[in-house]
């Protein structure tokens, strides 16, 4: 995998975060959802057919989240 970008929705047919990485995800048929979510290889987790920790509905796209700067984590500058 090459460099993570960041802001760009990607469609779970043309790539899948790693396990275990918090990710903000949607699917296409209700897009004003959006929840964070992780991919599990865990077998005793209930996930999608793509592997993400679900809850009901499947996930279609996902972002990354970028970390928050150790500078600005505890203040109100984001």
């Amino acid at each position: 995998m090459g460099k993570k970008q960041y802001n760009k929705w990607i469609s779970v047919k043309d790539e899948l975060p790693e396990y275990e990485e918090v990710v903000l995800v949607c699917n296409e048929d209700k897009p004003s959802g959006m929840w964070l979510a992780r991919r599990s290889s865990n077998p005793y987790e209930i996930t999608d057919s793509h592997k993400f920790v679900c809850f009901g509905l499947e996930v279609t796209h996902w972002t990354r989240v970028k970390p928050l700067n150790k500078r600005q984590y505890g203040t109100n500058k984001i």
